[in-house]
């Protein structure tokens, strides 16, 4: 795993600045500052050749992201993977519009009835909830060996007995924690 590098020369035709090696968290973390202001004297009109770039990953590509002051250069050489992370970076950036709605005198009978056919969705949800209650309920009435009373009792106990030392646990460690 080749460390991160920045190269940057000046020559007739511009300023050209290679990036090479591993551009990760792991690489970059340790001396991110003097990274980011070696990448961020470079003109807007510099060349970019990032082909020498091992891994690039998000926090790598964020670092090269907030140099090229969010856009991407004109004059850029990559790697189609690594430009892929860069166009998800572009995709993210993109703030929604600001859109101020005008408000129309009728909004508020909008929201009357949206409210009312919300209130009758739940109505009829509540009753379809009740009535299949009423039936589950008559079913086992009617047939006591169908209720499955091995996989309640067996749930019960897990739910119950099997979790007492992880309340106990959570409990004395939440009394600790008061207790400073």
């Amino acid at each position: 795993m080749n460390p991160a590098s920045i190269k940057a020369h000046s020559n007739a035709d511009g300023a050209e600045v290679l990036l090479s090696g591993t551009w990760i968290l792991a690489n970059t973390m340790r001396s991110h500052d003097s990274f980011a202001k070696a990448l961020s004297v470079h003109p807007q009109n510099t060349r970019w050749d990032l082909l020498g770039v091992e891994s690039l990953d998000s926090a790598g590509a964020m670092l090269i992201w907030n140099s090229w002051t969010r856009v991407l250069p004109t004059s850029l050489s990559i790697k189609p993977e690594h430009l892929r992370v860069f166009e998800r970076l572009m995709s993210a950036d993109v703030a929604p519009p600001m859109v101020i709605e005008s408000r129309p005198r009728w909004n508020t009978v909008v929201e009357i009835g949206s409210t009312a056919l919300r209130s009758v969705r739940h109505a009829k949800d509540f009753i379809a909830l009740l009535g299949q209650l009423v039936l589950d309920l008559m079913h086992v009435s009617r047939h006591p060996a169908s209720l499955p009373v091995r996989e309640i009792s067996a749930n019960l106990y897990k739910s119950g007995a099997q979790a007492m030392p992880v309340t106990a646990l959570v409990g004395f460690l939440i009394g600790i924690v008061l207790s400073y």
